[in-house]
């Protein structure tokens, strides 16, 4: 029969993870502490259980800025905005053709994997 007791979900897997990955990045937050609350930015904003194990390894306030799932795309658009600013700005041709090479062949299949068998140590 089967032991419900060591029975392990989804859900005490992602929270095993989450609280190891916040224990980890209180490690490294404690070499150059500041006070104030932890601000989540991003998609790993969404996920609960991360803020939950944050808020208790770093023991402070685990907050979500307005707009936080846009930080990343707002940060990209200012590093691309930077690139564009210090070099020459190109057009684009008339002809797209100019510039579009279409491969004949897109992809290639890897050979099975059970014809390395012999090769796993």
């Amino acid at each position: 029969m089967h032991d419900k007791i060591h029975e392990t979900t989804a859900v005490d897997l992602f929270n095993g993870f989450f609280s190891s990955v916040a224990r980890n990045t209180r490690a490294l937050v404690s070499r150059n502490e500041v006070d104030g609350p932890v601000y989540l930015i991003g998609g790993c904003s969404q996920i609960e259980s991360l803020k939950r194990s944050l808020a208790h390894y770093m023991e402070r306030d685990v907050r979500l800025p307005d707009h936080c799932l846009a930080f990343e795309a707002v940060g990209a658009a200012v590093l691309a905005a930077e690139q564009v600013r210090k070099s020459t700005v190109h057009e684009l041709p008339e002809d797209v053709s100019q510039i579009i090479k279409i491969r004949e062949k897109r992809f290639s299949a890897l050979e099975p994997a059970v014809k390395w068998k012999d090769r796993v140590t």
